[in-house]
């Protein structure tokens, strides 16, 4: 290891935290990394890689990783139970469990050399503090919200295609096919009260009580993992406000609408927008201002259409005027839903 490199300190050990501290040991960078958890953890999440490029993958040096992921390449959208669309996606969703992925790459990362701090919770930067060397990919920051989010894996749910999309009231939740058999089932919803029964799993009282019936009984009849149960609360989406003289990436930069599917590409491709201006702070060869500067430029020009295209559709998909005119949109083709998805599964080269 080159000792004049400066280190770098990664606050989070997310899929973005660690594909950034791997991308940086495997280019000789001395990285510290700090966790509040531990692995293996269950994560709120779709869990599917969709769009994800082949040069991005090679650049971060996770292929291996990602081996055994579930390839799918058709969606098929539900309202009331029914089927009302199917398309095929351009390029194959990887579906793969956090549970195994996260503690895949945090091994790889101690195994090129990195450091990694457990159980080390470190406060969020405020305007005007000293964080030169520092990166935030903390997840998803809390604001006023009342968007929460429920997963659960079950072991035996069948599903129609790889990828389900349920449309609900003030919610929407979907399924996807992950390694070994296991499904995904993963939802977005107001918050509100719902029956609570030890033993019962909230995730399933969230669907029965904003109109997935036939979905929650699918659900229910796939045995379910209550080890895999976990929600999160008081979720926002869009660009995360920060001080400019910070980096943040993954949901600490932005959080897209878990529709999309881009969520966990996106902690991935934030990784790589970072590495380069990075990796340059680190040799001496620029200043942490330009760091900064240059990987919020970068961020900007790979998301920013993406998040915008998420912000006009998401409220078609949770209530039920704008579902109504979605499935209208859809059944006279008049939709480009196929250019849309391409707008928010475009790969992207590292």
């Amino acid at each position: 290891m080159n000792r004049s490199n400066r280190e770098i300190k990664i606050v989070g050990g997310g899929l973005a935290g660690l594909a950034l501290g791997i991308a940086l040991r495997r280019r000789d960078t001395p990285v510290a990394l700090y966790e509040a958890g531990n692995y293996p953890r269950h994560k709120v999440c779709g869990e599917y890689i969709a769009g994800l490029s082949p040069s991005i993958i090679e650049s971060l040096g996770i292929g291996d990783l990602l081996a055994d992921a579930n390839p799918q390449s058709s969606l098929t959208w539900f309202c009331n139970g029914k089927a009302f669309r199917s398309d095929r996606l351009r390029y194959p969703a990887l579906g793969i469990s956090r549970y195994r992925l996260d503690e895949r790459m945090a091994d790889r990362f101690e195994a090129l050399g990195g450091r990694m701090e457990l159980g080390q919770r470190i406060q969020a930067p405020v305007s005007g503090e000293n964080t030169e060397g520092w990166v935030w990919a903390y997840g998803r920051r809390k604001t006023k919200s009342d968007w929460i989010g429920l997963k659960v894996n079950c072991r035996s749910l069948s599903l129609a295609n790889g990828l389900e999309m349920h449309l609900g009231n003030q919610a929407y939740a979907g399924a996807c096919a992950l390694e070994s058999g296991r499904v995904n089932v993963c939802g977005l919803f107001r918050a509100r009260k719902t029956p609570r029964e030890n033993g019962r799993i909230p995730l399933l009282e969230y669907l029965k009580t904003c109109g997935f019936e036939a979905f929650a009984k699918r659900v229910e009849a796939g045995d379910p993992d209550i080890r895999s149960h976990c929600g999160v609360s008081a979720i926002s989406f869009g660009v995360a406000p920060a001080p400019a003289n910070s980096i943040h990436i993954g949901d600490s930069y932005a959080t897209i609408p878990p529709f999309t599917g881009a969520g966990m590409t996106m902690s991935f491709e934030g990784a790589i927008a970072a590495l380069s201006p990075i990796i340059e702070y680190s040799k001496g060869h620029c200043s942490w201002e330009n760091a900064c500067r240059n990987t919020r430029r970068r961020q900007s020009e790979i998301f920013r259409a993406r998040l915008a295209f998420a912000r006009i559709l998401h409220p078609f998909l949770y209530g039920k005027a704008g579902q109504s005119v979605f499935r209208a949109f859809s059944a006279s083709k008049l939709l480009p839903f196929s250019f849309l998805i391409g707008i928010l599964h475009k790969r992207r080269s590292a």
